[in-house]
């Protein structure tokens, strides 16, 4: 049993357990960091003096302004009581308010990190903020909103990386050349980059970029013709044609100003992650020694005396390899420099190359030539022209007599005699840049469809110019053979990406004492399909004696020139809507006085089979396949020349057993009928003749 005194004793050691305070407190959990009970503060410690005390009551020390952020009731202290400097003047932080404050550059009302505005209010990489609260846009690399990359200087050079993936992007930069072919035409990005002053610029895709890259700098967002070039001559495209490889642009001395780097992919399938960076140092053309980005650097950056101020060997000149370069013209020295047009050992006039290294030329091109051709005399000319983007060159002539007309195009005179010979036989004439296309129309042609054209050529074998005459690599001895009349050549691009600078047509006109003996292909309008047998039955067409239900050797077409030219029909097709059913060649069967060069007006019989043997028809042949195979219910007749170009088509519903089809009127006609219903046709088909029974 406890005495009175042991429990008074006892209730006092209980007293002496809890100890004293300074602020009144008896919450024993202080200092865990949550405001519980009477606690006024707890800033997770029992520390004084740091604006919650030991007994976690509010330090009464804690004054706003002092510099010193006390947690428990202060969000901030930058150690005054001033506003509109980031820590307002009660000590609660100003970003994420909403309202540009102090050294904020953005606000948007919160403190989340990766929406443009950081949680210390500061703009993210790639982002614009405008606002209160601050609006913050990533742009989308387009033409027109472009994104920016930022150059930090390092010990003098500028550097800057940029990643992205254009898998999120669109095709803004439309295909164009680069580095002798066409690329661009997948999604790409456009970055702005400031260069402040003249220096040395290299741009650079990691060469661990998955796909196959294009990489461009112009002056223009997404336009091709302000491309910057590396040196003279160059484009400013990188393409090195697979994916993984890596792309890069090097230029020195490039001038201050704003460009746009355009990371392309090679094609619409060519798109995904990619990083690049920029190097730009101080430039050192100028200083007498030949810098890698250099191809020459004579001490100085004067222009005019062969090493420009960007260090490029300037056109007409060469720069040794000594340090600083020494540079002297070099016309004449037999190798083709920069800046000449042609270079043939040589400084003498006459001979293709002026004693300037420039091409020779008699006739200069006058725009516009491209819908009015532009007159020339019927004589030798070597034309001097250009072809931008989408233009063509017209130039008409008239013969008076029968000639050999041959042409050619080149735009450079190179001193190398392994390329191709043509007009003249000057072995060294080349084509380095264009890429022509050379055609020759009759004033049936139309010069816009080159498949009308008496003869066209694109290339001569593996080069990109062209050439029209009888050396051409086709075999056709009589190309370029043309009867008396006026003609039309037309000179255009191969294709838009890569217009000509210059090229010179050269025309060599030879005439001819008698009317060529051989012809030229036949184009659209120079033959007819003049008369169809279909439904021969036990009509014996081709007079051979043989006339059954099961003979169908008595099909047979009939094509009449009705051009001016005379016409080579070798390789001349006749088909129906199933397959080919002849070629007309000299190893078809064909009559003792046949021939496949047709003189104007006249005509020729391809028959199905049998042995023909009609009176006064001798020009004919029988088809080599056999059988022409028309069906009898309905068919289409298909003609073409040896360039599978349709020279005349014939579509019927129904026949008549016996009874060819003919145009109507004969010859001339654009439609057909039965043959006995040709005002005064003679039988039901004629065969080799004219409906009316006389001879062509």
């Amino acid at each position: 049993m406890m005495t009175r005194v042991g429990l008074v004793l006892t209730i006092l050691a209980a007293f002496a357990a809890c100890g004293g305070d300074d602020g009144g407190s008896n919450n024993n959990s202080c200092g865990d960091g949550v405001k519980a009970g009477n606690e006024e503060c707890d800033d997770g410690n029992t520390t004084s003096g740091d604006g919650c005390n030991s007994v976690c009551q509010v330090d009464t020390a804690s004054v706003c302004g002092d510099g010193e952020t006390q947690v428990a009731n202060e969000e901030c202290d930058d150690g005054n009581n001033v506003d509109g400097d980031g820590c307002s003047a009660n000590c609660i932080d100003e970003c994420g308010n909403g309202a540009l404050n102090g050294i904020e550059m953005c606000d948007d009302g919160n403190k989340t990190n990766d929406d443009g505005c950081t949680a210390q209010c500061l703009v993210e990489p790639l982002y614009t903020c405008t606002g209160e609260p601050s609006v913050c846009v990533k742009p989308s690399g387009a033409c027109n909103d472009t994104f920016e990359l930022a150059l930090t200087n390092n010990n003098g050079t500028l550097q800057g990386m940029g990643s992205g993936n254009t898998m999120n992007g669109m095709d803004h930069f439309a295909e164009a050349a680069c580095d002798d072919r066409v690329a661009g035409g997948g999604n790409d990005h456009i970055w702005k980059l400031v260069i402040p002053d003249t220096r040395d610029v290299t741009i650079t895709i990691d060469a661990a970029t998955p796909f196959d890259a294009v990489l461009r700098l112009t002056t223009t967002p997404c336009d091709a013709m302000s491309e910057v070039s590396e040196h003279l001559g160059d484009d400013g495209c990188s393409d090195a044609g697979t994916e993984a490889e890596g792309e890069r642009l090097a230029y020195h001395a490039l001038a201050a100003g704003t460009y746009y780097i355009v990371v392309d992919g090679y094609d619409a399938a060519s798109t995904g992650m990619y990083s690049f960076s920029v190097n730009a140092a101080p430039t050192a053309c100028g200083d007498g020694m030949v810098d890698p980005l250099e191809q020459c650097d004579d001490g100085g950056t004067m222009t005019g005396d062969g090493c420009n101020n960007h260090c490029d060997v300037e056109p007409g000149y060469t720069c040794d390899d000594s340090e600083p370069s020494v540079c002297g013209p070099s016309c004449g020295n037999g190798e083709l420099d920069l800046g000449e047009e042609c270079e043939d050992g040589n400084n003498l006039a006459g001979d293709r190359c002026s004693p300037t290294c420039t091409l020779e030329f008699d006739v200069l091109e006058v725009e516009p030539n491209n819908t009015t051709a532009q007159v020339i005399t019927a004589a030798n000319h070597r034309i001097k022209g250009a072809l931008p983007a989408n233009d063509v060159d017209l130039y008409t002539f008239t013969l008076t007599a029968p000639s050999l007309v041959e042409l050619e195009t080149y735009d450079s005179l190179d001193g190398d005699p392994t390329n191709y010979t043509g007009v003249g036989n000057i072995p060294e004439i080349d084509c380095l840049d264009a890429d022509t296309i050379v055609s020759i129309f009759d004033q049936t042609g139309d010069v816009t469809d080159e498949t009308t054209a008496v003869y066209s050529d694109d290339e001569d074998g593996d080069l990109s110019c062209s050439y029209v005459g009888p050396n051409d690599d086709d075999g056709n001895t009589m190309e370029g053979v043309l009867p008396a009349g006026t003609y039309t050549i037309a000179v255009s691009n191969y294709s838009s990406f890569f217009p000509a600078a210059i090229y010179i047509l050269d025309v060599k006109i030879t005439p001819t004492t008698t009317p060529p003996a051989g012809g030229v292909p036949p184009v659209a309008g120079d033959l007819v399909l003049n008369e169809v047998m279909a439904d021969d039955n036990v009509a014996d067409t081709n007079c051979d004696g043989t006339a059954t239900t099961s003979d169908t050797g008595d099909e047979f077409v009939e094509l009449v020139n009705v051009s001016t030219k005379i016409l080579d029909l070798t390789g001349v097709t006749i088909s129906d809507s199933v397959q080919l059913r002849a070629t007309l060649n000299t190893s078809a069967t064909h009559g003792a006085g046949a021939s496949l060069i047709l003189q104007p007006g006249k005509a020729v019989v391809v028959w199905a089979g049998g042995a023909p043997a009609c009176p006064g028809v001798t020009n004919w042949f029988l088809a080599n396949t056999g059988a022409l195979g028309f069906n009898n219910g309905s068919d289409t007749v298909i003609v073409k020349n040896a360039a599978a170009q349709t020279l005349a088509t014939y579509m019927y519903t129904t026949t008549t057993p016996q009874k060819s089809f003919n145009l109507s009127p004969d010859i001339t006609g654009t439609t057909y009928a039965l043959h006995d219903t040709l005002t005064g046709a003679v039988g039901s088909f004629s065969p080799g003749k004219k409906s009316d029974g006389t001879a062509f």
